[in-house]
């Protein structure tokens, strides 16, 4: 009800209320004046007075009520004026709301228990096109298509059910919403739907591609830490990855060969497996019909179909086959020319430029990983890895959006976008505009100082006019936080006059981060460049030099400072070792080509002072991220040892390496090649050294050496340069002679082993076994003639050897004699008191020879130790009595190569053993000891207690007898005791 009317009703009640008063008071008028007239004639009627009383009294109750009317009409028309006044208040905060509600971004709609629209806001209808008057009253299947209807019913019927609010992502159109649905109660007590629908499509959208960089690092660093079989296995392992990162379900990779003018496949994967299925044949298939790649490759761009009706045509080649609704084709491009080309389909969603990044990218990676596995260029894989880098930083960058305010010269701000606010972490606008906002954002340094506003860097740049750049700086959030910040700010100007300024500024936690990485990935990379071992020099784009190592200093004579700037063959200065014709410009080279370059062999650097320096060398192209060429790393190192190593080891692949005579393997090799026709006849000589264990084990390895040695040149110094010689074995020698017969064969054993008999060392004596087979017939078997030499040697060995041993026996005792004084004697009555007491327990013949001449040689193997030791008077130390106890093995060998004398060995081995065990070397007891040990024993101590011996006093015969009964049972046999002092003393 307008005021209007309320002034309308307010009048007619008035004159309503006038009207009666006057009729009333007229009437009451005219029975007051008859009364009046009464009076005049009868004062005292009675009757008229009691009329006249029941008059006033109408008067009174007739008043009264218009006064009761009009409070009524006064009090509805007060209330009428409040709910007038309410009604307003409500229609203005419906209008208020609505109009909030419509300003959001997001879609909001309240549904009825039937799932029938009863509010929707202005996002809403412009998401579906349509008015509200379209939308109200209506459910989905209406105005929506089926199977999203379909969808949006479901989470209704959930939300309702369960009572429950549910949260969800759905993807409709290619964009993501976040829906918010939670029941509500309605005016009739029922419970509707509420719902809050967010398009999230751009925070996904970056999430992703963060995530698809991060997850592309991680797998390029995986597959740059992997060992590969092979090429292929390289690639269907790189296929596996890109499926993945892309979320495709089929792939293939082809490698382009622009010198054959060819493209090959190499890698075929479906759905992570490497096979050749024909959900694989048929994205084959479609490229190879629709000839896709060739128009990649005219024009170097690639295609992406996501549309499927484009994809019609796929029908027609093959029905067996699964259909492609969505396809990728990239190609990879190094050096402006397409190296390989991705093939990806059937991702659940649409291929989109990030995807043509990501796939580029990371192929540009793997390529250069599959050149530096190649080349095995180390620095020029650091470098491809720095520029990687360097790009995943940058995309970083450009996905953060920037917070951006203004501010008056007196520090208030003016102004805040929503990416501010976010950044900041505040609600709204009203939270910082008005507000000073150095004190909100800037009011302190890192380490906690106060920041004073007279101090900040930001007002004082707009107040004088200049615009500022800073990047190490802090904001703080709301929450008390703060993060590192990336910020622009400058003046802003009306009418020529400063009235404030514009600061833009971004999170730049991550960039610190990855700038940190980068610095500390250059600084691993300089202190590798300048630590490795190798000579490093770079040069720029013009072949000046830019850094040097330490090495590179050292061997070219130059100093970085002296070398800087300078061309780079002025420093570097090579020529061929053979022919000293100056060579190529390696860094020059590569600037030409682009390429990798290598110095040929037989190069040698010329230092600054003169000395020549044998090198190998390499050199790289630095390239930047675009490909172009910045400079050239060219890595070299001093060859000499290396080279000299090299001939060592090949010297020694095909030498003995303590003779200098052909090897075994050398021999093997070069049987065959000199097996034919125009070398025969062919004499081939099979030489062995008799004794040789014998010598070792008497004399020592030193002296087995000596005559391995001695042997060795006097064959060299009977043959030819033709012939070739070989060290078999430890003591066998072989002789190849081409154009050599039998007869000039025989006179060269004869001369060969005549030269031997006279040779001496020391006292050893030289012999050799020789054995010699021709072949003079191309038909017969090189391996026959070499086992003929080999029987004949044997032959002369059995001749011979037994001989030499003997001889060899009768030098050691003869050594050992002349080396300890009381040694002959000793052995001379061991060996007689050996024989008596064989002879007493009546042995046969040969056992009492064999027992005696043990006692001749039992300590045979006192010639390895050291004179000094044998003959010192003071009491032996444990060391030298370890020393000591050796002498029964070394015996032991030297008998045991010996025929005649290896039945000996054993009773020699054991003849210092107790009868308790407690002797040595092995501890045996009893009758475990061999009987011809046991009279060795008894008689060498007692010759030893009897003898005259510096280190002790002489025991008389009854003396040494006693002892030997005392020790009898203990030491000694006590069988052998008796029979020694009763019937041998």
């Amino acid at each position: 009800m307008t005021s209007k009317n309320i002034r309308k009703i307010k009048f007619i009640i008035g004159i309503i209320g006038i009207m009666f008063f006057l009729s009333t008071m007229k009437r009451v008028q005219a029975e007051s004046s008859e009364t009046n007239l009464y009076n005049i004639y009868d004062n005292h009627d009675v009757a008229i007075q009691s009329k006249l009383e029941a008059m006033n009294k109408d008067i009174i109750y007739i008043c009264f009520g218009a006064i009761i009317i009009i409070i009524f009409i006064t009090i509805m028309l007060r209330k009428n004026k409040k709910i007038t006044l309410l009604t307003k208040m409500l229609h203005n905060t419906n209008e208020l709301i609505t109009n909030f509600i419509n300003a959001d971004d997001r879609l909001i709609y309240l549904k009825d228990e039937n799932y029938k629209y009863v509010f929707v806001n202005k996002a809403l209808e412009k998401f579906y096109d349509l008015e509200s008057d379209d939308i109200l009253g209506k459910d989905d299947y209406e105005f929506s298509e089926d199977y999203f209807a379909t969808l949006k019913r479901q989470t209704d019927e959930a939300v309702l059910k369960n009572n429950d609010k549910r949260i969800a992502e759905v993807n409709r159109g290619g964009r993501i919403y976040k829906t918010n649905k939670f029941p509500i109660k309605l005016l009739n007590e029922n419970y509707g739907i509420g719902a809050f629908i967010e398009d999230i499509t751009d925070e996904v959208k970056h999430v992703r591609e963060v995530e698809q960089t991060l997850l592309r690092n991680t797998i390029m660093v995986d597959v740059f830490q992997r060992d590969f079989q092979s090429l292929s296995d390289h690639m269907d392992y790189v296929l596996q990855q890109l499926l993945m990162l892309t979320e495709s379900l089929y792939g293939i990779i082809y490698f382009c060969n622009y010198d054959k003018n060819e493209i090959s496949l190499t890698a075929t994967c479906f759905h992570g497996i490497k096979e050749n299925l024909k959900d694989i044949k048929s994205l084959e298939n479609f490229i190879d019909k629709t000839e896709i790649i060739q128009k990649v490759i005219l024009n170097k761009k690639p295609i992406v179909i996501n549309e499927a009706e484009i994809l019609d045509d796929q029908e027609k080649i093959s029905n067996e086959c699964i259909k492609l609704h969505k396809i990728i084709i990239v190609p990879i491009m190094i050096e402006n020319q397409i190296v390989s080309i991705v093939c990806l389909s059937n991702k659940g969603i649409d291929y989109t430029e990030n995807d043509i990044q990501q796939i580029s990218a990371f192929m540009t990676g793997i390529w250069s990983d599959v050149e530096r596995r190649k080349q095995k260029v180390i620095l020029e894989e650091t470098n491809i890895e720095i520029m990687q880098r360097k790009n995943e930083l940058q995309t970083l960058l450009d996905s953060t959006a920037e917070g951006i305010y203004g501010i008056d010269l007196n520090g208030l701000c003016t102004f805040i976008n929503q990416s501010g606010i976010r950044l900041l972490a505040y609600e709204t606008q009203d939270d910082i505009v008005g507000e000073n906002i150095h004190k909100k954002i800037h009011h302190h340094y890192m380490d906690g100082r106060t920041s004073p506003i007279e101090d900040c860097n930001i007002l004082n740049a707009i107040k004088v006019g200049e615009g500022i750049h800073v990047e190490d700086d802090i904001f703080w959030r709301k929450d008390g936080s703060y993060f590192d910040v990336e910020y622009n700010a400058y003046p802003q100007y009306k009418n020529d006059e400063i009235i404030g300024g514009v600061v833009t500024f971004i999170d730049n936690s991550l960039k610190k981060k990855m700038e940190k990485l980068l610095y500390a990935e250059k600084e691993q990379f300089r202190t590798t460049l300048l630590s490795v071992g190798d000579a490093v020099i770079s040069t720029d784009n013009n072949g000046k030099i830019k850094v040097m190592n330490s090495v590179a200093e050292k061997m070219t004579g130059w100093t970085q400072r002296e070398a800087l700037n300078q061309p780079f063959d002025a420093v570097f200065n090579i020529m061929n070792e053979f022919t000293k014709v100056q060579c190529e410009n390696p860094a020059l080279k590569v600037l030409e080509t682009g390429e990798t370059f290598e110095l040929a062999n037989n190069t040698i650097l010329i230092s600054k002072n003169g000395r020549e320096i044998p090198i190998e060398d390499s050199a790289a192209p630095i390239k930047d991220e675009d490909g172009n060429i910045k400079g050239v790393v060219i890595v070299f190192r001093d060859f000499t040892e290396r080279k000299e190593k090299i001939e060592q080891i090949q010297f020694l692949s095909f030498h003995d390496h303590f003779t200098g005579l052909y090897n075994r393997r050398y021999i093997e090799d070069a049987i065959p090649k000199l097996d034919i026709e125009r070398n025969l006849p062919l004499a081939v000589f099979i030489i062995d050294i008799n004794g040789l264990k014998l010598t070792n084990d008497a004399f020592g390895h030193k002296m087995g050496d000596e005559l391995i040695f001695c042997v060795a040149e006097l064959i060299k110094e009977n043959c030819t340069e033709d012939d070739i010689i070989g060290r078999m074995g430890g003591d066998e020698f072989i002789i190849l002679m081409p154009n050599t017969n039998g007869a000039k064969a025989n006179k060269v054993k004869n001369r060969i082993v005549k030269m031997a008999s006279r040779k001496k060392i020391d006292s050893i004596i030289v012999s050799i076994a020789v054995g010699y087979a021709v072949k003079d017939d191309v038909s017969k078997d090189i391996d026959e003639i070499i086992t003929l030499a080999d029987n004949e040697m044997y032959k002369d060995k059995i001749k011979f050897g037994k001989l030499m041993r003997s001889k060899t026996i009768e030098t050691v005792l003869k050594n050992i004699n002349l080396k300890y004084n009381q040694e002959q004697i000793h052995a001379e009555r061991v060996s007689g008191y050996c024989e008596r007491i064989a002879r007493a327990l009546k042995l046969d013949e040969k056992s009492i020879q064999d027992v005696k001449t043990a006692g001749v040689l039992h300590d045979i193997g006192k010639i390895t130790i050291s004179p000094t030791l044998l003959n010192k008077n003071e009491k032996l130390t444990n060391e030298e009595f370890e020393i000591i106890k050796s002498h029964p093995e070394t015996s032991y060998q030297i008998l045991k190569s010996v025929d005649e004398y290896a039945t000996i060995a054993e009773a020699v081995l054991y003849h210092h053993e107790r009868y308790d065990g407690k002797g040595y070397p092995e501890g045996l007891v009893g009758e475990q000891i061999p009987l011809y040990a046991r009279i060795i024993s008894v008689a060498d101590a007692y010759e030893a207690m009897t003898a005259n011996r510096s280190y002790q006093k002489i025991k008389t015969k009854d003396e040494a007898i006693a002892e030997l009964i005392n020790n009898a049972g203990t030491q000694f046999d006590p069988k052998i005791v008796d029979v020694f002092v009763h019937n041998v003393l």
